[in-house]
């Protein structure tokens, strides 16, 4: 007899077959005696399934560091490659293998070891007091100029390496290491300027109403300055296509800029009233030469170093990237069916007709 306050029980709710349901609601295979299966408690797995469908949204490994390169590729393009056995829906993710790139690693080093050679010399000369030799100063300098060569090497390098990486386009040109190598000829030859304009300018310096000797002199040194900031930009820009950070570019540029002016104030302002009550000894004149050029010197070496291995990792690891996508498009290429006698190309025999 049906008891009229009870209802009817609800129909089972449907379930697809388990081979139907996403990844995340699979149920588990039963525990095997041996202990291979490991008891889960039930929830949403460990990794959530992939929600890539373009083989180009890759993770960025520039931006996310702690990201390996081999980790996004072996998910990111297994999951990128979802097709059916048809070649007609075969999508390459590259169509020609990654560029050959020249290693510029040992250039870092160089340049970094030829500036605190040439720094060293510079201290060591002051030390000496021969400062006042032309020749000895002459060589100081030549030194210098030597020390640049591996920074100018790199430039040029690193720059065709960045060309081959991230091609030009209509609104953006491809990297020049040539136009990279001339920019730090001007901004090289740029202090030697101001100082020759300062002293044409320096009788008419002596006489505080001549305001358009002052003015040229100020101008001369923002134009200087501008032409210094020449190479420093033009790299920022190339990093800043090929996804490195270009805060560390611009502060190759300001960090040694900023530390030369300190440098100045503290001399002007302080030490050099200091030194000068006495006269100049040699461990004095050391501690000024130490403050106004290694100072800024020291700044620049390191933020050199910093800004070249920020260059050359970012290129490194997008090679990487093109390297594991080509790799991958070979496998999926391989993988597929070989076409039947029905999908061959029809071929007229001219010898039948």
């Amino acid at each position: 007899m049906n008891d009229p306050n009870m209802s009817d029980p609800e129909p089972p709710a449907f379930r697809p077959p388990f081979d139907q349901l996403p990844v995340d609601q699979q149920p588990l295979p039963p525990r095997q005696d041996d202990g291979a299966n490991v008891a889960v408690s039930s929830g949403p797995p460990l990794i959530p399934p992939l929600q890539t469908t373009s083989p180009i949204d890759f993770v960025d490994a520039a931006t996310h560091p702690a990201v390996t390169v081999a980790t996004v590729a072996s998910v990111t393009l297994s999951a990128a490659w979802q097709t059916n056995d048809d070649p007609l829906d075969f999508v390459p993710l590259r169509s020609d293998p990654p560029p050959a790139l020249v290693p510029t690693w040992w250039l870092r080093s160089a340049v970094v070891v030829f500036l605190c050679v040439v720094m060293g010399a510079m201290l060591w000369t002051e030390y000496q007091g021969a400062s006042s030799d032309v020749a000895l100063s002459a060589a100081v300098w030549a030194a210098h100029g030597l020390a640049g060569m591996p920074l100018l090497l790199w430039s040029f390098l690193a720059m065709g390496n960045a060309g081959r990486i991230v091609p030009g386009s209509r609104y953006q040109r491809r990297p020049s290491g040539s136009m990279a190598v001339v920019l730090w000829l001007l901004a090289a030859a740029a202090p030697f300027g101001v100082i020759a304009v300062a002293r044409w300018l320096d009788e008419r310096l002596n006489d505080s109403e001549d305001l358009a000797a002052v003015t040229m002199l100020v101008a001369t040194v923002f134009v200087g300055l501008g032409l210094i900031w020449l190479p420093f930009g033009y790299h920022s820009r190339q990093a800043s296509r090929v996804g490195a950070p270009h805060r560390v570019m611009l502060r190759w540029f300001f960090a040694p800029v900023l530390s030369g002016v300190g440098a100045l104030v503290v001399v002007s302002v302080w030490l050099g009233g200091l030194l000068a009550t006495d006269g100049f000894e040699t461990s004095e004149r050391l501690l000024q030469a130490g403050v106004v050029y290694a100072v800024p010197m020291s700044v620049f070496v390191f933020s050199t170093w910093r800004a070249i291995t920020a260059f050359d990792e970012v290129i490194d690891l997008r090679w990487r990237r093109w390297r594991a996508e080509w790799e991958q498009t070979l496998g999926n290429l391989a993988a597929l069916p070989v076409p039947g006698p029905e999908d061959s190309p029809e071929i007229d025999n001219v010898h039948d007709s």
